[in-house]
């Protein structure tokens, strides 16, 4: 149903998943028909987007009446927002060991590749939400970003208490626990660059983009740990402070943010 109502004829023709026995139209039936098999309980996912948005509406006494789509996006997009309606790409999301994924061009990353799992769908759907309704630049150098993008990784564990941390960032465990023990390292490392107060745009977007690793940090280091350095800061502000999450998005003093942040 859904799936197929999205496809525009055009994408036929330049439809970037190839293989040679096939004509276009019958890839796009067998990759149709390999996400239909993958999301058979399509219905779980739903309900927890759902859940949280709930979540949010009374969290911010809001009440927007949101539907859940599902539809093939050409491997080009994971989610999109239109008239009320949410549509996730599930095609993002078949498993980086399915013969689709592995079968994907080399103009789609590995490293992309390797996240295109299932269990990052439902934190994908609500960061993005939050990040439409709530995100706020509060500045231009890089701890800005970080503290910005901070608020956000904590309201979404606030309305997705039950997802997995390390999933909540798009990590695997072995990324969140080479964050979790190297904390001190990166806080460190910003330090020592005089990266905190930079306002240097391609040195601030490299601990924001997705990508094999973090470029300063080295091969070990993920990606995105801008996100996550800024959680931990938030996090840290909230706890010492017992702030709620009001007092935490209106709060837009980088100093006092960052002044109860204990990297360990």
């Amino acid at each position: 149903g859904d799936l197929n109502n999205l496809i525009q004829s055009d994408s036929l023709n330049n439809i970037t998943y190839k293989l040679n026995e096939f004509s276009s139209d019958s890839i796009i039936q067998y990759i149709l028909y390999n996400i239909d098999s993958s999301f058979k309980n399509f219905h779980d996912y739903e309900e927890k987007i759902l859940n949280g948005i709930e979540r949010y509406n009374y969290l911010f006494n809001e009440k927007n009446d949101v539907k859940i789509g599902t539809f093939y996006s050409n491997f080009n997009a994971t989610v999109m927002e239109a008239d009320n309606i949410i549509w996730i790409g599930l095609d993002m999301y078949l498993g980086a060991e399915h013969t689709i994924t592995k079968n994907l061009p080399p103009s789609i990353p590995q490293y992309y590749k390797n996240k295109m799992e299932s269990k990052f769908l439902v934190t994908d759907v609500l960061f993005g939400y939050i990040m439409t309704k709530q995100f706020k630049l509060i500045g231009d150098d890089m701890i800005s970003r970080m503290l910005s993008y901070g608020k956000m990784a904590y309201l979404l564990e606030i309305l997705a208490p039950n997802e997995n941390i390390a999933e909540r960032f798009r990590y695997n465990e072995e990324e969140l626990n080479w964050c979790e023990e190297n904390e001190y390292y990166i806080w460190k490392h910003l330090i020592d660059e005089q990266l905190i107060y930079s306002k240097d745009q391609a040195k601030i977007n490299s601990f924001f983009i997705e990508g094999p690793f973090t470029k300063s940090l080295g091969p070990d280091s993920p990606s995105n740990i801008g996100i996550w350095i800024g959680y931990k800061m938030i996090k840290d502000f909230a706890n010492t402070n017992c702030k709620n999450i009001y007092e935490i998005l209106e709060e837009n003093n980088v100093q006092t943010l960052l002044s109860t942040y204990d990297p360990k």
